[in-house]
């Protein structure tokens, strides 16, 4: 059969190595940066309760060799870039994305491309909390594949109590297979950080 016509302004790569043999490896994992997540309608927690939110995010494809690193990446499409932090000097360069902040997951599409974040947000305090923005730490999250034909990322909860800082948790969704794990160890750092922007 024929080739199809290369899409106009198709962009082109080329790559030599010894490692990559005709038959490679397609893949996909967690973005290279922490996303910044706003719901499109803030809402409040109330003091000593829970919500669990179902949020979507865009994946990266990957190309490897039969075994080893992916060679090459890009992201599913383009996310809009943000500065994430108090100011120029202090925090780190992320995605930002909106949400519509499902509490039920059969109310999210199921998009091609795109993971779901189970993202259960803890509030240990005596005091109502707004929910405006929240960053999940991407980089360091693995990806997952279940049987409901979803992509989903590690579970996030973060918990805020007498501890200013929080805390942030994180678990393997139950019942899926692992596609590619975190880009980053988690050494609680990322964590925290993420933590000190989430309900400002």
């Amino acid at each position: 059969p024929s080739e199809a016509p290369e899409p106009a302004g198709a962009h082109q790569q080329r790559f030599a190595s010894t490692r990559l043999k005709p038959q490679v490896v397609l893949g996909a994992r967690c973005p290279d940066r922490p996303v910044l997540v706003r719901p499109e309608t803030p809402f409040s927690i109330l003091a000593g309760d829970r919500v669990t939110l179902y949020v979507g995010t865009a994946v990266f494809l990957t190309l490897a060799p039969d075994e080893g690193e992916p060679v090459f990446e890009l992201p599913v499409f383009r996310t809009t870039d943000t500065w994430i932090g108090a100011d120029t000097r202090s925090g780190m360069l992320g995605y930002a994305s909106r949400t519509s902040a499902r509490t039920v997951l059969a109310s999210l599409a199921a998009r091609p491309g795109r993971a779901v974040t189970r993202l259960t947000l803890v509030n240990s305090t005596k005091r109502a909390l707004a929910f405006e923005r929240v960053v999940l730490p991407m980089p360091s999250l693995g990806l997952w594949a279940a049987a409901d034909h979803r992509l989903w990322t590690d579970d996030v909860t973060y918990e805020l109590s007498a501890d200013p800082e929080g805390t942030v948790r994180t678990a393997a969704p139950e019942g899926a297979q692992r596609l590619s794990g975190p880009r980053t160890p988690r050494d609680g750092g990322a964590f925290q950080r993420a933590w000190a922007t989430l309900f400002r």
